[in-house]
Order: C-alpha cells, then structure tokens, then sequence
C-alpha cells in the first residue's frame, strides 16, 4: 500500500505539472510567452518594407519534447504519438524515449495549437511541452528570395535573415528595407506572368531607384515560400537576381562611351561609320539592325550599336577601360545586404 501510494503520488505530480506548463506555466513564463520572446528573453527583429510594412515577425508555437527516464513503455508512448504525427520515424522515437541516460529529447518542433491539445489529450507520462519563438512571413512568397528563412532554432540560413543575423538577433527596433511592397508585388506578378507564357525555366526582375541605387523591388521565379523552405529544391531557393550568372551585353554600351569620355579620347560631335562589320580575333561583329550609316556616341547608345561601341572601345585601349571599369567597384561584390 505504501507503495502504491508512492506511485500514485509521482504520477499525479507528473500530471500537474504536466497540465500546469501546458495549459499556462509560471508567471514569468506566461509573461514572457506573451511578448514573443524566445528561450533567451529576446525577441527577433521584425523585418519591414520602406512604409513599415510588416514582412517577417516572430510569433510564439509549442515544441514537444521528452523525459526518457519517467517513461515506463517507451513503445507504447510512440504508438500514441504517431496517431497525431503519423509521419515521425518509430523506431527513431522509440530508440529516443528508450534511451535513460537522456533527461531531454524532442519529439516534435514547432506544434500547431490542434496538435498540441491533442497530445496533451494523450495524457502520456514523461511529456512536456516549450514555447519556442517561430519566425513567420505573412505574405507568404512574397520577397521569399530577399527575406530568406531562419532553421529551427530561429538562426538565419538564407537572404537578410542570414546576412543581417547579429542585428535581427539582438532585438529591438525593426529592420528596415528599401523595398516598397507595392512594387514588389508589380514586379512578382509580371514575372509570374511571363515565366508562364512563355514556359521559362527562371527569370529575375530588378527595380532600383537610379539616383541612390536602393532597390525597391528584387524578383526571382521560380517563387520561394520562406514559410515552407524544406519544400524548396534547388530551383527554388535559388536567387537568380543575385546568384546567377549571366551574360551582361549591351548593359556595357553606355559604360564604354562613359569611360572613353572620361578618359579624353571621345567627342559627343564624333560620327562613326558603322556600315561595314569589324573583324577580331577571328569573330565577326555585326549590327542586327541598321539604323544609320553613320552614328553619333549619343545614337550608338540609343540605337545600341555593336560596330559603333567597339570602335569607341577599341580607341579606348584595354588598360584604361579596365581601370574605368575597377573605378566603378565592378570588379568587386556588389553591397546589396544579401
């Protein structure tokens, strides 16, 4: 009898304490929950756009873990636990809650409000539930590539959650991008929509503000959801606007005939024969369009002329179109925060 009374009494404690933190916890604890604060007392920087959007936020989720050395049939609590998390390894888990050299082991991260009722419901022994801080995008893929994602443990793996880590972390004020989300949504659909019509494997979009350089909007398809990155393959989290790397032809055009301005050689009053093809290295360079016999430097830009562009480069010498060209920090990472 005395025995019994002995166990009787370690279950109900076990179960009031089990109730206790899963239906409310301390004071504190409930007061820190409240403010969305994480395990350390801190709570993640927002992330919004120029007019205080809001694009990322923590909020508060509960995360499943175990007591391995109360649990008597470690069997028999998988078996019960799969019937809310069908998709949970059960050897795994059983290996876990058989293992009573452990004090602490997870079973589930990140649990919705129905499956945590549900496992307290359970009513097993050795459970407990932590309110751990989680990392949500309210508008879904909207700048996904640009926002990035955190991992469980709310740590930046990818975009300004990775590469602004030690601000976001720290707390306090919000992070402000140069995004407008107005734009960003324009620029998304439109490449949607492209990438659609014409069945594209990838495509970018880029809207930056000419005088400063801020980027008001930065697109990449295929979409990426930051809420659900492990269903993201490699197509997916890729930021091509960033991260590939692709030809930037007649982008170079206006760079030339700046440098050779700079440099002296070049006058705005020049005209330049672009009739005949020019000969280098063995490769022919053509116009794909004739729109003038002969060009000004202000209509071989305007009319992107390949004749007329190399002729002013050609006069230019390579040395001081490199230096021109590592003036401008083009030889260099571009600071875009990503």
């Amino acid at each position: 009898m005395l025995v019994g009374i002995v166990i009787a009494s370690m279950f109900a404690l076990i179960a009031f304490r089990g109730a206790f933190v899963a239906m409310g916890g301390t004071s504190a604890e409930l007061q820190r929950i409240n403010n969305g604060l994480n395990a350390d007392g801190i709570r993640r920087s927002d992330i919004i756009d120029r007019n205080g959007e809001l694009l990322a936020t923590s909020v508060v989720v509960y995360s499943l873990f175990a007591d391995p050395r109360v649990i008597w049939r470690a069997d028999d609590v998988a078996e019960q636990l799969l019937t809310v998390f069908p998709d949970l390894d059960r050897d795994g888990l059983i290996a876990r809650l058989e293992d009573r050299e452990r004090a602490f082991v997870w079973v589930r991260r990140g649990l919705t409000p129905r499956q945590r009722q549900a496992v307290f419901e359970l009513g097993l022994e050795g459970l407990d539930f932590r309110a751990e801080s989680k990392r949500i995008y309210p508008r879904g893929t909207q700048a996904g590539h640009i926002l990035g994602h955190t991992n469980v443990d709310g740590i930046g793996q990818m975009g300004v959650e990775f590469s602004l880590e030690d601000r976001l972390a720290r707390g306090g004020a919000p992070v402000q991008l140069t995004l407008d989300s107005r734009i960003q949504f324009a620029v998304e659909s439109e490449l949607a929509n492209a990438a659609q019509k014409y069945q594209a494997i990838g495509g970018a979009g880029i809207v930056l503000e000419a005088t400063t350089g801020e980027i008001r909007a930065m697109a990449s398809w295929p979409t990426f959801n930051p809420n659900r990155p492990t269903d993201a393959g490699d197509a997916e989290r890729l930021d091509r606007a960033v991260g590939s790397v692709m030809e930037l032809g007649s982008v170079f055009k206006p760079l030339t005939v700046a440098a050779a301005l700079e440099a002296g050689v070049l006058d705005l009053s020049e005209q330049f024969d672009v009739r005949a093809p020019i000969v280098m290295q063995g490769k022919v360079i053509t116009d794909t369009h004739a729109a003038a016999t002969h060009m000004t430097p202000a209509v071989i830009v305007a009319e992107s002329s390949n004749i007329g562009t190399v002729q002013i480069a050609i006069r230019l010498g390579e040395a001081a179109w490199q230096e021109f060209l590592s003036a401008l920090g083009l030889f260099e990472r571009a600071d875009i925060g990503l």
